[in-house]
């Protein structure tokens, strides 16, 4: 909004002011000031990170500890929006590129959302998470069907799964907030 002489933003308040009252303008006002300083410390923050190789917010560290911390209130379904919605992407994903002869390696599986049905449509299927509390849940619901196995990794590597060992790949986020 720099493009705009100074008077404007005056006639802009007011007119705020008349048309949606003090306290609207005031909260419109002091969000307008804090968007603009949280993307100024953003992009500081993001600059900081690749001036000094910084890993940030997105270390191995940190996802291993914010997931071994995680509740799972939901358990396997915790970021499942609805029934209908994992049914469609069964059908319309899983199903379309999983066939029963393939092992499959399901990276980052969680609490199993979609484990279980891996698990149902494959010959093999290989867990691998940087969590230890994810794949111990897993291991204790899935553990007994005898064509899964469950490793912890380091985040970085699949040093656990051998080459040319798996025919598809699975690994799937996604958050509802």
């Amino acid at each position: 909004m720099r493009d705009y002489p100074i008077r404007f933003y005056f006639k802009l308040l007011f007119l705020h002011v008349k048309m949606n009252g003090y306290r609207w303008t005031l909260c419109f006002c002091l969000r307008h000031v804090l968007t603009g300083s949280l993307r100024v410390i953003e992009k500081i923050t993001q600059e900081l990170e690749r001036k000094s190789n910084l890993p940030g917010s997105n270390s191995v560290a940190e996802n291993a500890l914010k997931w071994n911390h995680y509740r799972w209130k939901r358990g396997e379904n915790e970021w499942t929006p609805s029934a209908i919605w994992k049914e469609s992407v069964i059908k319309n994903v899983m199903l379309k590129n999983i066939s029963p002869d393939q092992i499959v390696l399901e990276i980052g599986p969680g609490f199993g959302r979609w484990t279980r049905k891996l698990i149902e449509i494959s010959r093999h299927v290989i867990v691998v998470d940087v969590a230890e509390k994810c794949i111990s849940h897993c291991k204790n619901v899935f553990g007994d069907r005898g064509k899964v196995e469950f490793h912890v990794n380091d985040g970085r590597s699949l040093d656990v799964v051998s080459d040319d060992s798996v025919d598809a790949i699975w690994s799937f986020e996604f958050s509802c907030t």
